[in-house]
């Protein structure tokens, strides 16, 4: 018997800052829009941002092939340790809903260890494309952070 699993990906990334400052980048609009967009020529419109769980986001973001907006809901949300939401691009029917999930750990230092979790990809082109964006979007984390990309 064939079972079909689940496609995901891991991006992991340590940052100086800690895991409250990691965190509260991604649950305060004023901040997920300044990196949440790889490119800043890009602009990044945050329509909703309520992180509790049942809560939910809407990002837009505006690039060569018009506004493409990305929605999902909080189904965990533990300050500063986890934040676990679905993912799902708006409008596109060769998408499907996915879940991301963070964890943010202190390090010895004091920084943040971010694992990033994206799970339940239809096909291995879309998890590599998502884990190829996940990365550029963390290196403009960094940026934002103060930190060099």
């Amino acid at each position: 018997m064939f079972i079909d699993l689940p496609l995901e990906t891991t991006v992991r990334r340590t940052f100086a800052a800690s895991p409250d400052r990691v965190f509260r980048a991604w649950t305060t609009a004023s901040e997920l829009t300044q990196w949440f967009c790889p490119d800043p020529k890009v602009p990044c419109e945050c329509r909703e941002l309520d992180p509790r769980v049942g809560g939910h986001y809407s990002l837009t973001v505006v690039g060569s092939k018009g506004p493409r907006t990305v929605s999902g809901e909080y189904l965990e949300v533990t300050p500063p340790s986890r934040l676990v939401f679905t993912w799902l691009w708006d409008g596109h029917p060769d998408t499907k809903l996915t879940t991301v999930t963070l964890t943010f750990e202190r390090t010895a230092e004091g920084g943040c260890a971010l694992t990033l979790h994206h799970a339940r990809f239809p096909d291995q082109n879309m998890a590599d494309e998502h884990r190829k964006g996940w990365t550029a979007l963390l290196s403009t984390l960094a940026g934002s952070l103060g930190e060099v990309a």
